[in-house]
């Protein structure tokens, strides 16, 4: 049986369009491994996203994700972390393994290690709105990772920190990413957390949409974000984006 997943053939229209954003999307993910997805604005990155983690109706093509058997399939991590502003942190991070069959014994084991590895123990108690932006964006990561998932969406989940912080929170994520050997796919529009975080690199382009060009990133993690290695890759990536840009 494969541990990769697989994206074959997706194709998308949205309401009242009269041709597809995505047509012909098709992709492995090796086990393990974080593909980065990158494309101009537009082009169907979040949709994308929403179509793999089975959020959007597919008109054609098939996505496989590998069975999990002490987790959920797929899991995600938007741009907003959509903490339940009513809850506190534990029970936003409970909440969502209830919600995922997890028994009431078995929660806490899950999220606390977790919380504690992003430095946020101390914040089981608190409500979303004492939290920071960055903070509230590391339960967010903890949230989808408590659920054991065999496959990680990340859409833009750093876009919206300043620059220190973000070099921070990619840290984070790898690291978090490479102890627990999730597979992930991440959609970005920053060339270089591509270069720092994925292992390979995906650029979608044309109209409709598809996969035009591929980089892949054979670095050592944890990566350095001002290395020379990592700044030859950002600028392999940015060649590849500014290639299949439309003219």
């Amino acid at each position: 049986m494969s541990t990769s997943t697989v994206i074959e053939g997706l194709r998308y229209t949205f309401p009242g369009a009269e041709a597809p954003v995505l047509d012909g999307v098709s992709f492995q993910v090796s086990e393990g491994t974080t593909t980065a997805v990158l494309g101009p604005s537009g082009v169907g990155k979040s949709t994308l996203l929403r179509l793999i983690a089975g959020l959007l109706p597919a008109e054609a093509g098939r996505v496989d994700v590998p069975q999990s058997e002490d987790g959920v399939p797929v899991a995600m991590v938007f741009q907003d972390p959509r903490l339940l502003p009513w809850m506190t942190v534990r029970e936003n991070l409970e909440f969502a393994l209830e919600a995922a069959g997890v028994p009431a014994g078995h929660r806490r084991a899950r999220w606390e290690p977790l919380l504690a590895s992003v430095g946020l123990a101390e914040t089981a108690r608190l409500r979303p709105g004492a939290l920071s932006g960055g903070m509230a964006q590391r339960v967010g990561v903890v949230r989808a990772l408590s659920l054991n998932p065999r496959l990680l969406l990340l859409d833009e989940p750093f876009g919206a920190v300043d620059p220190l912080l973000r070099a921070q929170l990619q840290s984070a994520l790898v690291r978090l990413l490479t102890e627990r050997s999730t597979t992930a796919v991440l959609v970005t529009h920053d060339v270089q957390e591509a270069a720092v975080v994925a292992d390979r690199v995906l650029v979608l382009g044309g109209r409709p949409s598809r996969v035009v060009a591929e980089q892949r990133i054979e670095l050592p993690h944890p990566r350095d974000g001002l290395s020379s290695a990592v700044a030859a890759k950002a600028r392999a990536i940015r060649g590849a984006l500014e290639a299949c840009a439309p003219a």
